[in-house]
């Protein structure tokens, strides 16, 4: 742990140098302060600063001259992004993508961060994908992560962030959604729409890699609060099943008050001309994990929408920039709660 602090200072130090070059407007041949002026501007002691320095005189954005001291390089103008974030997702292909990744992209451009996104096939510790994490500066883990995967990433003795769920005790900081929480959100909704039995689609496992978590949120929420069991209908939905959307209301028609979705499959199913068929003026809930909806989607008529009340971009970027530094020794895992969404209709529904 004490040999992962170091570099995590060294690394801080390092982007700090950066921001500080950009934001002074330094061109090149322009001279950096004294050590001892960097020391105490950066709040760190001489030994972070030179590696940083060092590193960034390898890369051509920094040059150092004997008994003159340290000036702004020759690479500065061609290399903007001069530190990588590399997001690794093990066993999918699907995140970040589109307007996902490019999200990213710009908010990282502010900390002059690139992003990397690495995926693999399956969960296998692959060389190809290795070599990639190894040019990177910060690392986020996220799929359905392994023990091996786990411990080559550590090894990398690099800044490194688990967002997921797993059994495993990584030693790696991690954010999660709280599910029992969200749960819990869904359950005082139902009694405050008098909703007496709820039918709830989950992913498979082998789709989703916090599946199993969900389902133990749903487990933990119902016995906090209290909740009849009986009263809670569960089907397994995959990501591409129509098919078995229209077969769960079919079987369970006139069985339940409340529906609750996966964003990915209210998207798929609200188009649906045999939906509204099925699915009559009951209400519905649809848990957002990863889509942007609509300006216009809580319109919808019956529809609720919960999220989380913490955006995880945000909090993974305060962690990079901010407070890995800071963190007390061993892995914090961060609990984000859940949200149901205003509606326009009705803004104080969900008021106590």
């Amino acid at each position: 742990m004490e040999q992962m602090g170091k570099f995590l200072k060294y690394n801080d130090v390092k982007q700090k140098l950066l921001r500080y070059v950009f934001e002074n407007r330094l061109r090149e041949g322009a001279k950096l302060p004294s050590e001892r002026k960097l020391c105490a501007l950066f709040e760190t002691s001489n030994l972070p600063l030179r590696r940083a320095e060092d590193e960034l005189c390898e890369g051509g954005m920094l040059r150092r001259v004997k008994s003159r001291g340290v000036f702004v390089g020759k690479n500065w103008d061609r290399t903007k992004y001069s530190t990588r974030l590399g997001l690794l997702s093990v066993g999918v292909n699907n995140y970040p993508s589109g307007p996902a990744e490019e999200e990213w992209r710009n908010a990282l451009r502010e900390h002059l961060c690139d992003l990397q996104v690495i995926r693999t096939i399956g969960t296998d510790v692959t060389s190809a994908a290795l070599r990639e994490l190894e040019e990177c500066d910060y690392i986020i883990i996220s799929g359905f992560v392994t023990p091996a995967w786990i411990e080559a990433v550590k090894a990398l003795e690099k800044p490194c962030l688990h967002i997921g769920y797993t059994a495993l005790d990584t030693g790696i900081p991690r954010i999660e959604n709280d599910f029992a929480d969200m749960y819990a959100t869904v359950l005082k909704l139902a009694e405050k729409l008098g909703a007496k039995r709820l039918l709830c689609w989950f992913s498979p496992r082998n789709e989703l890699s916090y599946a199993d978590s969900m389902v133990a949120g749903l487990d933990q929420a119902i016995a906090d609060r209290g909740f009849d069991a009986s009263r809670v209908i569960r089907d397994e939905i995959p990501a591409h099943g129509i098919r078995s959307c229209l077969e769960s209301l079919r079987r369970h028609r006139g069985k339940f008050d409340l529906l609750v979705v996966r964003d990915y499959v209210f998207g798929t199913m609200v188009y649906h001309p045999e939906w509204s068929k099925f699915l009559g003026d009951r209400p519905v809930v649809v848990i957002n994990t990863s889509h942007n909806f609509p300006d216009d989607f809580d319109r919808l008529p019956n529809i609720y929408r919960l999220e989380f009340a913490a955006p995880k971009l945000p909090m993974f970027l305060d962690f990079f920039f901010k407070s890995h530094n800071r963190l007390p020794g061993g892995a914090a895992v961060i609990k984000e709660k859940a949200v149901i969404c205003p509606r326009p209709d009705d803004a104080n529904y969900w008021s106590e």
